[in-house]
């Protein structure tokens, strides 16, 4: 149910960021950044957030896994 939740909310972002583009540039006669560029620019902040997010989770299981405070099989299933 999370892992829907999350992807659900990611969707509706794009969709609402999306929706201010399309509204801002059809009243846009400035020479400002377009509603497309300040979307992209949303849209590409949220998944550098994203990104820099898991790479220090990633970071953080390695480094716990080193140390033994995190058994390794419990998250790779080595079974034999």
């Amino acid at each position: 149910m999370g892992a829907w939740y999350r992807s659900n909310t990611l969707v509706m972002i794009l969709l609402l960021s999306l929706l201010i583009a399309t509204v801002s540039s059809q009243n846009s006669t400035s020479s400002g950044p377009s509603g497309f560029e300040v979307a992209f620019a949303i849209v590409g902040g949220l998944f550098g957030v994203i990104i820099i997010v898991a790479a220090f989770l990633l970071i953080l299981l390695g480094i716990c896994v080193f140390f033994g405070l995190v058994p390794f099989n419990k998250f790779f299933c080595c079974y034999d």
